[in-house]
């Protein structure tokens, strides 16, 4: 009888952990709580061989509310950027591509989501030198989103700067432009129009 007991107890312990597994493998649709979104950064820096600090904002929307974690896949687009850098610094060339890059932590338990931006435009006056980098598919800036494992919420948005834009052109003057570029900053993540958190979860 022991015996058929401790048999029993096994076999349901090995089953919670076959479903438990089978979950976390099969969980592979994420979801947010709202398409629209306004990322806020007090300061975007941008660094060449010195730096160029900036206040901006980013809105736009996702596409839908559910996503599948597949690599590169296109999530939304930035639809407007407002705010000031320095006088010699321009930036557009809108609509921007939000790509899905990767996710950090332990299914189900997601830290940090990552994603591309491709398009970025940033044009450089300087020493009567014009530079232009623009984000690519093969070099594209990349954002990091911290989430709050327990209630879901985004905290933020981090450009890394370990992501290097290459110079796309220099469009005129006597000196020469710097080959690359990086982003450096955290945004505030919120529901455009609103001070309303994001949260992102997985099905």
């Amino acid at each position: 009888m022991r015996k058929t007991t401790r048999a029993l107890v096994s076999a349901i312990a090995a089953a919670a952990v076959l479903a438990a597994g089978v979950g976390a493998a099969t969980a592979r649709i994420m979801s947010v709580s709202n398409q629209n979104f306004r990322w806020t950064w007090a300061t975007l820096t941008f660094r060449r061989t010195g730096e160029i600090s900036c206040a901006l904002t980013m809105e736009g929307s996702f596409h839908a509310r559910t996503f599948p974690k597949v690599v590169n896949s296109l999530l939304g687009y930035v639809t407007r950027v407002t705010g000031a850098c320095n006088a010699a610094t321009s930036i557009g060339n809108l609509p921007w591509h939000v790509q899905y890059r990767s996710f950090f932590g332990t299914l189900p338990r997601i830290e940090r989501m990552g994603v591309n931006i491709v398009g970025l435009w940033v044009l450089i006056r300087e020493a009567a030198t014009e530079c232009l980098y623009i984000t690519t598919p093969g070099s594209p800036a990349v954002g990091t989103f911290n989430r709050d494992t327990t209630t879901g919420v985004l905290t933020g948005l981090r450009l890394e700067e370990t992501a290097r834009i290459g110079l796309t052109m220099r469009l005129g003057g006597l000196f020469n432009c710097n080959e690359f570029l990086t982003l450096a900053g955290t945004a505030g993540v919120m529901l455009l129009g609103t001070t309303t958190a994001i949260t992102l979860t997985l099905i």
